[in-house]
């Protein structure tokens, strides 16, 4: 009975990690907005695409997404930043490609070996020193924080999905 107690509690402790993280989705955009002080302000839309799928390890999976960032506020040209982010996968989908059409358990980060840009509150192109995004497995809302700076503070990230087509009966 021990051990019928003992592997009840490692699956309930394995399936109760945290949902908040996301699966880029490639079918979506989304919307990125930041924080002024007092309200959030848009500045661009993020286009995902998959890349590859990396296993250094048999235990690890990373999924490697090249982002392009578009912003062209108000009939400006568009400009586009682009960057590459790492998403490390979970246990319920090990596959990079399938995970790419519908929300995961997932987190996401920016590859550091990689000159990332990033839009500043400005809407200027600025290097991106550090981004960490975790979004709502549900409806894809994702919040994060992100640095365009090596020692300034980090600015606050909201990513909406918008153009997704629905998923479900």
């Amino acid at each position: 009975m021990k051990k019928f107690a003992r592997y009840a509690l490692a699956f309930a402790t394995i399936t109760s990690m945290s949902g908040s993280a996301m699966a880029l989705r490639n079918d979506c955009g989304y919307d990125a907005e930041t924080s002024s002080g007092l309200r959030m302000v848009k500045i661009g839309t993020w286009v995902a695409a998959y890349e590859e799928q990396m296993m250094p390890s048999l235990y690890e999976s990373y999924c490697s997404h090249r982002i392009n960032w578009f912003n062209g506020p108000y009939g400006a040209p568009v400009t586009v930043a682009k960057l590459r982010v790492m998403e490390s996968m979970s246990f319920e989908e090990p596959d990079c490609y399938s995970a790419t059409w519908y929300y995961t358990n997932s987190i996401v980060s920016a590859d550091p070996a990689t000159r990332n840009q990033a839009y500043d509150l400005r809407g200027q192109i600025s290097p991106l020193y550090s981004l960490h995004v975790t979004t709502d497995p549900t409806n894809g809302v994702g919040v994060g924080m992100y640095k365009t700076t090596p020692v300034g503070a980090p600015k606050q990230l909201r990513l909406t999905p918008t153009g997704c087509p629905t998923m479900g009966p």
